[in-house]
């Protein structure tokens, strides 16, 4: 059948479409738009396939714009997309942009489903090509064939396009087709391969009649070959792909636009109508592409194109050729004879048609030596000044001819060749002048550099034994951060990496002890675990707490950026139209559509996920009305669930019953059933049954898009209607679609069928059908519910999870997700205890292995390898690929639920608290238009400077958009929870929360970022409150109950504890200084350390000045590792005037993850390794100190082990390959050995501490100068009692009295801290090692199983204890005088307990 078609009049049709649309939309927006118009779906008959690439942009499923459903996927599945747009002859598409090499994350191609050429006589491909290289390496610009089992290709039987053969007989761009393998093809060659770097129409023709295969290229015929075979052999064709083929050379390395499949072939007229374009519109088009840039000073040669883009031919003309040829070439006029104006007029013709267009160029005189100097100097920049680490670039001659010379004012730090020495402990300032010189005349021009110095690392010298129980046949949980000892004799955590290849036969044998190595991040040390193999756990987790009703907890004003999305995505609810929203349910069952509009993006009225977001859109309706009260939103919830009821009233019949008319190779939409009257009593979707029953025979993604997942949408929107809205016809609704579910799961699956449905990869991804069902029978206790939501147990995947085994790498995230959020509701449905253990290992599995700074999870939607988030960091110009916006969505939900059965495991809300704030908050955009008021994103990226991508209000439809509905109407879901007698507060943020039971309300007035939060009670009963100290928290968490202090440094990571009879107006007031701490990935990129620089809660991304982006291109930044001295806090939190918090170092501006909505951002940095130098120090000051010691003090042995200990440290002073854990042992030995005295012992302890909290020197300008005087006496005094080993009690404790005694005489400069406070710039006992990473998420804490660390934040249960009293938080703590005072301190047992003595 022969069509005549004209690209020229689409081009007019679709141009004329945009320029009607563009005003009111942008141009994405018009795009998916134009792909739901019947006009353009159908531009022309015959399409049986057309790939725009379009949706690429936001997923990876490619849509058929064609309408006959056959979508395309890109693989390897999960990775990276990367599109272009481009203009061709005059048009802009959108470019598939194919990158070569081998299949990987990074390197893809698309897969076309299969049935797309049964039934096919006569075929036409074509498509735009453009090739980066072309050479003899038999690129495939498609290849249409047959898997061979999973992994292979069949090589036998295919259908192809190259575009650089170099067979015999098939050379250069050729296409080819067989059944008998490569020696048996047929088909036209060019014998030259495609040219590069130019756009070229491809098409290709079969003829089936005459079994004639025809070769195009731009229209022109190459050649016509007879074949041996017809198109049946492409009959139930699996794996057509377009840029890769059967026998796996590499991938294409160019771009594919405007992909189509016709069912005809097209004549040589009709081949050459598709390419042409007539003679006057390709001058236009040309006429209004030319142009030249700024043509005002112009000193350099132009280029004059001569071939338009559209392909006529261009001349010049110029008005005076001796100052600009026709050519372009450039002459300037003299120095003094004044600027030249040139008329250049261009004549653009194409066969008959001709136009001009004319350009006035101003071309600058030549510059005098003067202007070269100036000229020069003012363009002579230094890069990278702020923070110098390596070897500098200094120019010698300017762009105009200067010479350039440099003096250094340090030229043993940076010489005049620009060679660096870096200093080591302190940056150095180095001016650099530059002499500009050009025939006598020269300027000079000065740069500071600041060169960092190079820092030296504190050395772990001892990591304390992990040791765990582990059930038998289950791998043990072992924790995620590990206690350590530093060469100060500080603590701390340090994140540590297991192995991934343990086996449960390992841990077979209850009552075996087995051994278990891992690495500690960023340091050389290993770290063993002894793991005990018990027969039985013997608690069964229950529910301690539960969650507030939503519209218990309000979120108070709209001054933080919870308060502003919030509003934000308030609004656009509001605006949504809820008839559009409904279109493709209505346009399903047959019913008036009321005029509305379709969707676009995914909701389009042929997309195969369409209808998901109408199930976000009622959940995040019924959750602002719990959140605000105001009955629009219920009003407008109400509506819909009505008119969804009515269409679930027309399916009729039995679920089981239906059959779909399609199979796994032919499911074309218009084959799906439109007679509700056989769907089954109680299905209601936005399509008919066809995906569920295609889903049954094992059809894959992209033919079917996962009818599971979109169906629990609408069912979860339904149930939150009713339990948020109170809607009871909701819930009826909800318990039809949950019934003919179990009814046609029961009467057409097997078990076994369920099994390798739910294993498929997209198509079997059911969300959390699990979770929706067992929610159900929690409402009505009805059976049925709860065995439906067992249909859905993935069974193998949750028993080795219920092991702890790793099954989560290669997974899709957002499919497996949701479904443990299932699992964990099962257990409450259920009561077996393997549910919660699958949700329990999971969570910990992915919160230690997987997870990034900011929470989210995931590599293109994918789970990669376990602990190789650095390297799993990916982005390309186009988009981001990590941290799935809705993964992030399912991980809250999962952590909720969890921290019910182990409220007191403050690692559930630290975890929230990091997701929360720099995922969920950080996903929306700030901006608002007449067409985007609650912006989301799909990815957030974290890729080095890349930036962000937003939804619009009625574009995209992405699931990220979908849950973007919900998040930012919940932020205060999770910020309290409760017992019978117990008020958990679990995030800082200005809320208040009703307490119905108790008849009590809790107002928390905080802004956000802030360092303080104050609770205020009202009404009066006894309870308990529970306060989360953050993991962060390491400079104190100091709690005041109407103004008494009852803590001030409890452990990071636990609850605060306050059990009192409460009265109205009771006043809880909480100071949480930020600290500034690193977040490393545990694996190293290009052999560098890869942190996120934290604040606080916040993740600080460094903001990207530079022009242009570029993949992968990553800062490096020089961290002492006590970040105090080399990062500057330019604005903290709580900022008078609103401000986030911004921090700076290495010349780079850090802000918060949220505020970079819309700059290009580094969420990670790649930081120096500071230098591991063996210091002896310490020892050496020791053994001094060890000469003065008394025999007289000791017994006979003990002075003789003391000689030994002295004789043992001396030797490792003398031994130049000792490590500092040899200095560290000797030291403690002798340290050991002095104290085991017969002599009165001597305690020091409380004048030790004191010392080692003793104000900085860098606050002595906050006092007046006779107190700071006095106060250093005092401590020198100190000191001195300190390091006399035959000092007596007496003297230490009066060396004591005197060192309080002169600090709380300190006297404040007007507007400063008064005396006995604490002092700004001193740190906490227990607190940080300066820039290590921060305990966030630490399973196993103090050695337990992953169990959590209850009980009060100030060590013994109760908010009423001695506020001086220590809390060992297992950190460090940096001590100004440390090297000096450990050498001589001499303390009972060899242990240190620090204790802050305040006034």
């Amino acid at each position: 059948m022969k069509r005549v078609k004209s690209l020229v009049k689409k081009g007019i049709a679709l141009g004329a479409a945009f320029a009607m649309t563009a005003t009111a939309l942008p141009l994405s927006n018009v795009a998916m738009a134009a792909g739901t118009d019947d006009a353009s779906a159908k531009a022309e008959d015959g399409l049986r396939l057309w790939y725009d690439f379009e949706s690429l942009k936001s997923g990876t499923i490619v849509n058929d714009m064609s309408g006959n459903g056959y979508a395309g996927v890109v693989r390897p599945t999960g990775s990276q997309v990367t599109t272009a747009d481009v203009n061709i002859y005059g048009t802009e598409y959108t470019a598939y942009d194919f990158q070569g090499g081998s299949p990987s994350d990074t390197n893809t191609y698309v897969e076309l489903p299969s049935g797309v050429f049964n039934g096919l006589e006569d075929m036409t491909v074509s498509c735009w090509v453009n090739m980066d290289t072309s050479g003899g390496a038999y690129q495939r610009i498609w290849d249409f064939g047959f898997k061979s089992g999973a992994s292979d290709f069949n090589t036998t039987s295919y259908m192809y396009l190259i575009a650089d053969g170099s067979n015999q007989g098939h050379v250069g761009y050729t296409a080819a087709i067989t059944n008998s393998g490569w020696g048996d093809e047929k088909g036209p060659e060019k014998q030259q391969p495609l040219e590069t770097g130019k756009w070229i129409f491809t098409t290709v023709t079969f003829d089936g009649s005459e079994k004639e295969m025809s070769l195009y290229e731009d229209g022109v015929l190459i050649g016509t070959e007879k074949t041996d075979v017809d198109l049946s052999i492409l009959e139930d064709a699996d794996n057509a792909m377009i840029g890769y083929g059967q026998f796996k050379n590499p991938i294409m390395d160019g771009r594919v636009a405007d992909f189509k499949i016709y069912d005809y072939a097209m004549t040589a007229e009709q081949v050459a109508d598709e390419f042409a374009i007539p003679d006057d519109e390709k001058v236009a088009k040309d006429k209004e592409w030319l142009d030249l840039g700024d043509l005002s000073a112009v000193i350099d040669n132009l280029t004059l194109p001569t071939k338009g883009a559209a392909g006529s031919d261009i001349s010049w003309a110029s008005s005076d050729e001796g100052v600009i040829a026709t050519d372009g070439t450039v002459t300037r006029p003299t120095a003094g004879d004044g600027d030249a104006v040139v008329t250049l007029t261009a004549t653009l013709t194409s066969g008959d048609a001709s136009d001009t267009k004319t350009f006035e160029v101003t071309v600058k005189q030549q510059l005098t030596a003067e202007e070269i100097v100036n000229g020069d100097a003012e363009d002579l920049m230094l890069s990278g000044l702020a923070a110098v680490n390596d070897n500098l670039t200094l120019p010698i001659s300017g762009e105009r001819g200067s010479t350039i010379t440099w003096e250094s004012s340090h030229p043993d730090i940076i010489a005049t060749d620009g060679t660096v020495v870096r200093p080591v402990g302190n940056p150095v300032d180095v001016t650099l002048t530059a002499t500009i010189s050009y025939d006598g005349f020269s300027t000079t021009k000065e740069f500071t550099a600041t060169v960092v110095p190079v820092y030296e690392k504190t050395d772990i010298v001892k990591v304390e034994p992990v040791v765990v129980e582990t059930v038998k046949n289950t791998l043990p949980l072992l924790p995620g951060y590990v206690d350590v000892t530093y060469e100060n004799d500080t603590t701390g955590k340090e994140k540590v990496v297991w192995p991934t290849d343990l086996s449960v036969d390992q841990f077979a044998t209850a009552g075996d002890t087995v051994e278990v190595t891992g690495q500690i991040v960023d340091y050389d040390i290993t770290v063993t675990a002894s793991v005990s193999v018990v027969d039985t756990m013997s608690e069964v987790p229950a529910p301690m707490t539960s969650e507030f009703d939503l519209s218990d907890i309000t979120l108070d004003g709209t001054n933080t950026i919870f308060g502003q999305n919030m509003a934000r995505d308030l609004e656009y609810l509001k605006i949504m139209d809820a008839d559009r929203m409904l279109y493709n349910f209505r346009l399903a069952f047959g019913q008036d559509t009321k005029g509305a509009q379709p969707l676009t993006g995914w909701e389009e009225p042929t997309g195969l996920l369409r209808g998901h977001s109408t199930g976000h859109f009622l959940s995040a309706l019924a959750q602002a009305y719990a959140s605000t009260g105001e009955s629009e939103y219920k009003e407008k919830m109400d509506y819909m669930v009505t008119e969804l009821g009515k269409l679930q009233a027309l399916s009729k019949g039995d679920p089981a019953e239906f059959e779909t008319k399609c199979t796994p190779n032919d499911a074309a939409q218009s084959k799906w059933s439109t007679d509700p009257s056989t769907w089954g009593e109680g299905f209601l979707s936005a399509y008919s049954p066809d995906q569920f029953a295609l889903l049954e025979q094992y059809t894959p993604y992209a033919t079917i898009w996962a009818p599971y997942y979109t169906l629990h949408k609408i069912t979860a929107g339904l149930i939150d209607c009713y339990q948020y809205g109170g809607n009871e016809e909701a819930l009826e609704i909800a318990k039809g679609i949950g019934t003919w579910i179990y009814r046609r799961l029961d009467g057409c699956t097997t078990e076994e069928q369920r099994e390798q449905m739910w294993a498929m990869y997209i198509a079997g991804e059911y969300g959390g059908m699990n979770e929706s069902l067992a929610r159900l029978y929690e409402i009505t206790h009805e059976d049925q519910f709860k065995e439906a939501a067992q249909m859905f147990d993935h069974k193998t995947w949750f028993a080795d999870l219920a092991s702890n085994i790793d099954v989560v790498q290669g997974k899709h995230a957002n499919q497996h997700i949701p479904r443990i959020v299932g699992a964990i509701h099962e257990y409450a449905a259920t009561g077996d205890v393997s549910y919660y253990n699958t949700a329990y290992n999971f969570w910990n599995i992915v919160t230690q292995r997987y997870a990034y700074s900011i929470g989210g999870v995931g590599t293109g939607e994918m789970f990669k390898d376990p602990y190789r988030q650095g390297n799993n960091i990916l982005g390309n110009e186009g988009r981001g690929e990590n941290c799935e916006t809705c993964a992030a969505y399912n991980m809250l939900k999962l952590t909720k639920d969890l921290y019910n059965y182990d409220p007191d495991n403050a690692e559930y809300m630290d975890y929230y608290e990091r997701t929360l704030i720099n995922q969920i908050a950080a996903s929306q955009s700030h901006d608002t238009t007449d067409w985007m008021h609650n912006g989301t994103t799909y990815m957030l990226p974290i890729d080095p400077g890349q930036k962000r991508d937003y939804d619009y209000d009625y574009g995209g439809f992405t699931c990220c958009n979908g849950t973007g509905m919900e998040n930012h109407v919940k932020y205060q879901a999770a910020a309290y929870a409760k017992s019978a007698d117990t008020l958990y507060v679990n995030l800082y943020m200005p809320t208040t929360v009703t307490w119905d039971e108790m008849g009590v309300s809790v107002k928390q007035e905080t802004n956000f970022p802030s360092e303080h939060s104050k609770l205020t009670v009202n009404g009066s009963g006894d309870f308990t409150m529970k306060l989360r100290v953050p993991y962060w928290a390491t400079k104190g968490f100091e709690v005041k109950v109407n103004g008494e202090t009852i803590c001030t440094n409890p452990e990071v990571s636990t609850y605060v504890e306050i059990d009192r009879t409460w009265s109205d107006g009771d006043v809880v007031e909480i100071t949480m200084p930020y600290t500034l701490h690193l977040d490393k990935t545990p694996d190293k990129v290009d052999g560098s350390t890869v942190a996120s620089l934290m604040y606080g809660p916040l993740v600080m991304v460094a903001k990207d000045t530079r022009e242009t982006y570029v993949p992968m291109n990553w800062y490096t930044v020089v961290l002492s590792e006590n970040l105090e001295d080399s990062v500057e806090v330019v604005t903290g939190p709580d900022a008078e005037d609103g401000s986030v918090p911004h921090l700076v170092t290495n010349g780079l501006n850090f802000y918060p993850m949220y505020d970079a909505y819309n700059y290009r951002y580094h969420a990670y940095v790649k930081v120096e390794d500071t230098q591991s130098v063996v210091n002896k120090d310490q020892l050496q000051s020791l053994v001094d100190s060890a000469a003065d010691a008394l025999q007289e003090n000791y017994g006979e042995d003990e002075w003789a082990a003391l000689q030994q200990a002295i004789a043992d440290a001396q030797a490792v002073l003398d031994n130049a390959d000792a490590t500092q854990v040899d200095v560290y042992n000797a030291y403690k030995a002798l340290q050991a050995a002095l104290a085991d005295t017969i002599a009165p012992t001597v305690d020091k302890s409380e004048l030790q501490t004191a010392v080692d909290n003793a104000v900085a020197d860098s606050e002595k300008d906050k006092y007046t100068e006779d107190s700071w005087n006095a106060y250093k006496e005092a401590l020198a005094n100190a000191q001195t009692v300190l390091a006399d080993v035959n000092a007596t009690q007496e003297d230490v404790d009066a060396a004591l009295v005197a060192l309080q005694q002169a600090e709380d005489a300190l006297k404040p400069v007007s507007g400063t801290d008064e005396p006995g406070t604490d002092k700004p710039g001193t740190d906490e006992p227990g607190t940080d090692k300066p820039g290590q990473d921060n305990p966030s998420d630490v399973p196993g804490t103090g050695g337990n199983n992953g169990g959590s660390s209850t009980g009060a934040g100030n060590g013994n249960g109760s908010g009423s204890s001695d506020p001086n009293k220590a809390v060992q938080t297992g950190d460090m703590t940096p001590i100004g005088t440390m090297v000096a005072l450990l050498a001589v301190s001499v303390v009972m047992g060899g242990a240190v307990i620090y204790r802050r003595k305040r006034s």
